[in-house]
């Protein structure tokens, strides 16, 4: 077998696959968004821990007429904070 035209790595430390149940690995393409002939490839291993989907890794790749090339990686979405309703004396109090 030939050798493949373009090869893209992404490397997985072996401590973030520890207390996974399970992986999946999802490969999505999806139309360019300016360029609707080109594709954008999605690759992305997921992992089940404590009942909550977790995304280990994932790379983009994005293919037009001037062939492949890998994507910026993605930043990963913000922890969602806990909001807490203070009462104006509780706020005042700290403040003094």
């Amino acid at each position: 077998m030939p050798p493949p035209k373009y090869s893209f790595r992404v490397s997985i430390d072996p401590e973030s696959l520890q207390d996974f149940e399970r992986f999946f690995l999802n490969v999505a393409i999806f139309s360019g968004k300016k360029d609707l002939n080109a594709d954008v490839i999605q690759i992305q291993i997921s992992g089940l821990r404590s009942d909550n989907w977790e995304t280990v890794s994932r790379i983009g790749v994005y293919r037009d007429e001037q062939g492949y090339r890998e994507l910026p990686p993605l930043k990963p979405p913000e922890p969602k904070q806990e909001s807490i309703k203070l009462s104006k004396e509780e706020i005042m109090e700290g403040l003094s």
